[in-house]
């Protein structure tokens, strides 16, 4: 779940930045937080191998963008994810 939250809300925070025509950490910062995470856990995730993690947006509004996300092992899908991430004012982090 931690590795899909992450990598969900990166994305978001990396498709707003593409959006807005801008570098990812270029001031004024852009920061989500997790809204909503729902999460279909498929078949056990291995510990002694690599994971691949792939999202995509699935719909991007000015305070909220939706993805989806998934979480593979060895070729085999462990788990997938429907992810609602929330944009927060700059202000947010330093707080």
């Amino acid at each position: 779940a931690t590795l899909i939250d992450c990598h969900a809300v990166c994305t978001a925070i990396a498709y707003a930045y593409q959006q807005e025509g801008r570098p990812i950490g270029v001031p004024p910062l852009i920061w989500y937080v997790t809204g909503a995470l729902n999460i279909s856990y498929l078949k056990p995730t291995p510990i002694d191998q690599a994971v691949e993690l792939h999202a995509e947006v699935v719909e991007f509004r000015e305070k909220k963008t939706v993805l989806s996300c998934s979480l593979a092992s060895g070729g085999e899908l462990c788990a997938s994810a429907d992810v609602i991430a929330v944009r927060v004012p700059p202000t947010w982090h330093e707080a």
